[in-house]
């Protein structure tokens, strides 16, 4: 299990640089083995909290160990960066929803598109580990896992080039430009 705390360890409160040393480690794993757990950039927790895990790292470069083969699911909070990074994954999710638009994202991920399982009720390591289990063993006809390679299909369609998000964020751009140059001939 790899943990990435995405929260400051150190007295640095500025801007962490991502620790890239773990995607070399993930080479050496096996296909969709690797326990990937994020807790967030705005979850406070100390080492000794997380010592426990396998491998940590203060802030793991997210995109590229979700993208990573050797990822099996990814235990996390579940808030909006997470939920889009698992879905452009392929990753399904173990959904710990604890505050805010956290709640409205599981409703989506476990009930919706069904690439992730709901575990905000659960504290019980029993059942976290079978959950596990389930979703990166690969002897499973996993529905999951097939949820969130077809979800990956559809974001990585509608973000490419030509696609429904790449069209209306070049529309964004064409707007906004619009209104500063507008702006601009405005006299003040």
């Amino acid at each position: 299990m790899v943990a990435d705390t995405n929260v400051p360890l150190s007295k640095n409160n500025g801007i962490l640089r991502a620790d890239r040393s773990c995607l070399g480690w993930f080479d050496d794993q096996p296909l969709e083995s690797v326990v990937y757990l994020s807790f967030g950039s705005l979850v406070v927790i100390t080492r000794d909290q997380v010592m426990d895990f396998l491998y940590l790292v203060e802030w793991a470069p997210q995109e590229g160990v979700l993208a990573h083969p050797a990822i099996g699911c990814f235990p996390s909070y579940d808030g909006w960066n997470s939920t889009l990074g698992g879905r452009r994954c392929r990753v399904p999710v173990i959904c710990w929803p604890r505050f805010a638009v956290q709640m409205v994202n599981i409703t989506f991920v476990g009930h919706v598109w069904r690439n992730g399982v709901d575990v905000k009720d659960t504290r019980d390591a029993v059942v976290v580990e079978r959950v596990v289990r389930d979703l990166i063993d690969p002897e499973r006809d996993n529905e999951f896992r097939y949820s969130a390679e077809k979800m990956a299909k559809l974001v990585r369609t509608s973000s490419g080039f030509g696609g429904s998000s790449y069209r209306h964020r070049e529309r964004l751009i064409m707007d906004i430009k619009h209104m500063a140059a507008h702006q601009n001939r405005i006299p003040n």
